[in-house]
């Protein structure tokens, strides 16, 4: 006769891991739902200038980007 042994948890440590589990779950959705109202009464950020207003550094690197044409590819 092959003696077998239980593998499955008992049953008051089962009904135990399902309340955390519920806890755990509840505190999650709470978390995302107080972020989402942080994040929906955060004020936009001011809009950024557009190139005509841009002065100081960031004007004169204004043309530093080009893009490569065919005559700039390397052999």
């Amino acid at each position: 006769m092959i003696a077998t042994t239980s593998l499955a948890a008992g049953g008051s440590s089962s009904l135990l891991l399902i309340i955390v589990g519920v806890v755990v779950v509840a505190l999650l959705l709470g978390a995302f739902r107080l972020g989402s109202r942080r994040a929906a009464q955060r004020k936009d950020p001011a809009p950024r200038p557009t190139t005509a207003d841009q002065s100081g550094p960031a004007a004169a690197r204004k043309d530093s980007w080009r893009t490569p044409g065919p005559d700039d590819r390397r052999p």
